[in-house]
């Protein structure tokens, strides 16, 4: 329920450009970003992390406005004018790990301010972001990678890419039907093929896709195309919250044969970027990506592919939970001979299961239809 509210409470929230400067001094581990202004009002963000040799089971994060006015915040509990301490599942922090919290700030005829911070993490030498533009963006760094004997500052131009891969710019992702094995109801599963290039792993102006709450379990998305293609590449942005949903501790890809799943290979799994994986001319049209965190759920802000057709689109078309059925009459791809007259299917096609989400299409004159299976009673539950 906790993440629940954290979700719904900061969801809205548009977290654009971000620009961080990481202080030098140890025992130093706070920076404030302004991570978004309108003139009446602002977003920021506190990067909490320990730059210490020893484990923290709680931080806080002290700071004060000469006249502006926090008015909603999320990741943190916030009180007075103004100390933020942890939540019970973002307290703890190992040495190099971090933690985000974020809020929303109204100006009151003043500039945007940007305040020294203090706290049990943030030394005298803490450093705060100076003055920001919208434009830029952070370049931030795994936990495992952050040596605790050292910081690194950072600031990008939005108009160059975040990471040394590029993203991919003929992306046939968006002719693809995506479906999931699950994903959250304040989460969208569009968010995977709308063409989009994240500014961060925890920008969810342009929606995420999220699995919470399926800690250390197996999830997927599937892309389905209409027709056949010959895949050449593929790009993953993970969605990481900093929360509940992170960065996979595994992910792999498998295509579809037309009879059976084969494993192409792993996804890396870093934050902050692309990551690419080589397709080597595969001939599908159906890509699958497994994903798990031994923690807690993933997620994925844009998932890119790259390919060439082969042949023509095979027809398809699509029905409702409610009717789903009889159709299997589509003559209209290639020499496919039709049914006979008088032919019928049952009605629905399946009547011992529930399912959801259908799509179809032909290949070598037989006509397939892939569904979710919905095994909720109360609800729906697909998991399948």
């Amino acid at each position: 329920m906790q993440h629940f509210l954290k979700k719904c409470s900061h969801g809205a929230i548009l977290l654009s450009a971000i620009a961080a400067t990481y202080g030098g001094a140890a025992h130093a581990g706070c920076t404030y970003t302004v991570t978004n202004s309108w003139g009446a009002g602002y977003t920021a963000a506190i990067r909490v992390t320990n730059d210490t040799n020893a484990r923290v089971n709680g931080w806080q994060v002290n700071f004060a406005y000469a006249k502006n006015t926090v008015t909603n915040a999320w990741n943190a509990q916030l009180s007075g004018n103004y100390t933020a301490t942890n939540l019970g599942w973002n307290g703890g922090l190992n040495p190099g790990q971090s933690a985000e919290f974020g809020f929303q700030a109204v100006t009151n005829g003043g500039a945007v301010e940007t305040p020294s911070l203090s706290g049990n993490l943030c030394g005298a030498a803490a450093s705060s972001a100076n003055s920001v533009s919208s434009r830029a963006i952070s370049s931030s760094l795994a936990p495992s990678s952050i040596a605790a004997s050292s910081r690194i500052s950072s600031s990008i131009n939005q108009s160059s890419s975040i990471s040394s891969v590029t993203p991919i710019a003929n992306n046939i992702a968006t002719l693809a039907t995506a479906t999931t094995s699950y994903v959250s109801p304040w989460e969208t599963l569009a968010a995977v093929n709308d063409n989009s290039i994240p500014a961060n792993s925890n920008d969810k102006s342009k929606g995420a896709y999220g699995n919470w709450n399926n800690p250390n379990s197996i999830q997927w998305v599937q892309y389905e195309w209409p027709q056949t293609y010959s895949l050449t590449q593929t790009q993953i942005y993970w969605f990481d919250d900093n929360g509940g949903v992170l960065t996979p501790t595994r992910a792999y890809i498998e295509y579809w044969t037309g009879s059976n799943w084969v494993s192409i290979g792993d996804v890396p799994l870093t934050k902050n970027a692309f990551n690419n994986l080589p397709l080597n001319s595969i001939v599908t049209n159906r890509l699958r990506v497994s994903m798990s965190n031994t923690t807690q759920s993933t997620g994925i802000l844009e998932w890119r592919v790259a390919g060439t057709p082969i042949g023509q689109p095979a027809s398809s078309s699509s029905s409702s939970r409610s009717s789903m059925a009889s159709s299997s009459s589509n003559s209209s791809a290639g020499n496919c001979t039709g049914p006979l007259a008088g032919t019928r299917g049952s009605n629905p096609l399946l009547p011992n299961i529930f399912t959801a989400d259908p799509a179809s299409f032909v290949h070598n004159c037989r006509f397939y239809i892939t569904a979710g299976r919905d095994e909720g009673t109360n609800g729906f539950l697909l998991r399948s």
